[in-house]
């Protein structure tokens, strides 16, 4: 199996819903405004580079395994967007390996280093994090995953339980544990990311402090979810609601939870709710236009103490 480059050209005022298109699915992206950025990636330096992009246009590229259907969705999308765009496809066979130029890695706050698979030896191991990104979201370039994991990387985790709803490829439990967590429960609706989560989890030692499970957060409250010390929520904002809706009473009191995947044009609203259902926001974090709520529970009728 290859692996499949998108590139998209549009309208910069058009990179939020494309963006958060590749997002749901689970896909890795970047944005280029010139190719001079391009030019350190080896793959990109000869296959894009002679793409002009007009002034006022952006391009976003995005890579995953060759996918027939995951192809014929994502033109049938951006065609149904009816706007300006020039969409492309390259192939890369396999046993051509330019395309992990696409996951660099990356380190946060000189404290961990977050590097895929192919990237690691006996000089970075002891303070690597191995992620196989795949096709699955979660190496941790997206702003709201840098948003978590810089905040965790300055609390003391040590002994805490922590709950990652919404784990993706799992990177946020991973880096907790690696941070001193006692245990982690990843939670992930996709069966094949929950698949890759716990690839991920193996690759790096912890899968006896690790609890993973398919589960939709929308649709019942998460079992024993008074335990967990740390709550990260790095999903969209109506399932964050709907998780702190089902699960409010049970949160100890003591716990913080963490809200992300909202994007600041949103910010009165999802702020508002917090407010409204017991949620104390004590700080609000952002980068590139995505927030990150650190929150704490107020006290919610007819709940029980811890």
């Amino acid at each position: 199996m290859g692996i499949i480059y998108v590139s998209v050209i549009t309208e910069k005022k058009h990179l939020d819903v494309i963006n958060s298109y590749f997002i749901t699915k689970c896909l890795n992206s970047a944005v280029i405004t010139n190719h001079k950025r391009a030019s350190q990636n080896t793959y990109l330096e000869h296959n894009f580079n002679n793409i002009q992009i007009p002034k006022g246009f952006i391009q976003i590229y995005s890579c995953f395994p060759d996918d027939k259907k995951l192809k014929q969705k994502i033109k049938k999308f951006i065609t149904q967007l009816n706007i300006n765009t020039q969409i492309s496809f390259n192939k890369i066979p396999e046993g051509n390996n330019s395309w992990v130029d696409f996951f660099p890695g990356i380190i946060i706050q000189d404290k961990l280093n977050i590097l895929p698979p192919w990237l690691i030896n006996d000089k970075n191991l002891k303070y690597a994090i191995q992620i196989n990104p795949g096709a699955n979201y979660g190496s941790g370039n997206h702003p709201t995953s840098r948003l978590c994991l810089e905040y965790l990387t300055g609390i003391d985790l040590k002994g805490k339980n922590v709950a990652d709803i919404g784990s993706g490829s799992g990177i946020l439990g991973i880096c907790s544990l690696k941070l001193g967590a006692a245990c982690a429960l990843m939670l992930e609706y996709d069966k094949k990311t929950v698949k890759n989560c716990k690839s991920n989890v193996r690759l790096n030692n912890f899968h006896n402090k690790v609890k993973i499970r398919k589960f939709d957060v929308e649709k019942k409250p998460v079992r024993n979810i008074n335990k967990y010390d740390i709550i990260i929520c790095n999903i969209w904002p109506h399932v964050n609601e709907k998780f702190a809706l089902l699960n409010r009473k049970k949160i100890k009191k003591s716990a913080q939870i963490l809200f992300t995947g909202v994007y600041q044009k949103d910010h009165n609203v999802f702020k508002d709710f917090l407010e409204k259902n017991s949620f104390h926001i004590y700080d609000v974090k952002t980068m590139q236009n995505w927030n990150l709520y650190i929150t704490v529970k107020k006290s919610c009728i007819g709940e029980k103490n811890d």
